[in-house]
């Protein structure tokens, strides 16, 4: 289901609607709301399918059992460029929290992939496992991607040097909330991960 919802844009300030700063209308979004696992694999396939702009919001904890998931944007280091799809859109997780769930790849690992010009926020990520070339917990792989309250707990994240580009831990990126990020990442923590490279 499809609806609208009113966010504030950086630097404005709005009342009923108008930035009484610059008389600018307050944006509006529409989002996908995601209240179960078989929401959010939608929403990942929507993503990764090409309709890498939609926004979505989580309506609830989603506990995806153990499932081997496919992260929400797709990059292939590499590989065939053609075949690398970010997540561009807001993602609001609402204060909700998306766990127990492993992901591994030869490529960006995380609940997202891949995030490019993108806002995550509000989101937790709980008893997850992840191997991959930028594995984190929230996103693997943001160059300019903005990461706010968001946290991580329990994860288990690790580098794998055996990947088309790494040829040495150097060239292998992992944290708990991002593994590789240009953008910005604030008022984010983690508790009790493990980061490894293997």
């Amino acid at each position: 289901e499809t609806k609208t919802e009113t966010i504030n844009a950086t630097g404005h300030k709005y009342l009923d609607g108008v930035c009484y700063v610059c008389g600018e209308k307050e944006p509006v979004i529409e989002y996908v709301e995601i209240y179960t696992a078989a929401d959010l694999i939608a929403f990942a396939n929507r993503v990764n399918g090409g309709d890498n702009t939609v926004n979505g919001k989580l309506m609830a904890d989603i506990d995806l059992n153990g499932a081997s998931w496919t992260p929400i944007g797709i990059y292939c280091p590499g590989g065939d460029a053609t075949k690398s799809v970010y997540f561009g859109g807001i993602f609001n997780g609402n204060g909700y929290t998306v766990s127990n769930f492993t992901v591994s790849g030869t490529d960006c690992v995380g609940l997202f992939g891949y995030a490019e010009m993108a806002t995550i926020m509000n989101l937790g990520v709980i008893n997850a496992t992840m191997t991959g070339w930028n594995a984190g917990a929230i996103c693997g792989f943001a160059p300019t991607a903005t990461i706010i309250n968001c946290y991580a707990i329990g994860c288990n994240i690790t580098g794998n040097t055996t990947n088309p580009i790494a040829e040495n831990s150097e060239a292998v990126h992992v944290g708990a909330i991002a593994g590789s990020n240009a953008g910005t990442v604030k008022n984010c923590y983690a508790v009790n991960c493990t980061l490894s490279i293997s």
